[in-house]
């Protein structure tokens, strides 16, 4: 059974994933691993008892996937449903928490730049 979370990756999700990825970042044409035929679709989208190893799964494909990065930011930005680049919605969001921390952390130790007038003068 195609789930809606599993339509919509599939006509939606996936599609604007494709269009951001650079083949200069990949090194040539690259398709996301989930995309081949041999892979179930819902195994990034189920849900109930059996939902551990059918993850598991998932995270495996995802885990030697050639676009895994662009897929992380596009799911991050997104705030997307379900396993995209190895990690759940909760593992993205505390991926991106954690970032924001490091990035804040480093501006507020970053040396201070001293002010330069328009005459090429630094100022004191």
């Amino acid at each position: 059974m195609i789930t809606p979370a599993c339509r919509y990756r599939q006509a939606h999700g996936v599609s604007v994933l494709l269009r951001q990825i650079d083949p200069a970042d990949t090194g040539g044409p690259a398709q996301p691993a989930c995309q081949q035929s041999c892979h179930d679709p819902e195994w990034w989208h189920v849900e109930g008892r059996d939902h551990f190893a059918v993850r598991a799964r998932a995270r495996q494909v995802c885990a030697g996937c050639p676009v895994r990065l662009v897929c992380l930011v596009h799911a991050a930005r997104a705030r997307e449903y379900g396993i995209w680049a190895a990690m759940s919605r909760r593992q993205r969001q505390e991926w991106l928490r954690r970032l924001r921390a490091i990035t804040a952390e480093r501006r507020a130790h970053r040396p201070a730049v001293p002010a330069v007038s328009a005459s090429g003068e630094v100022a004191a």
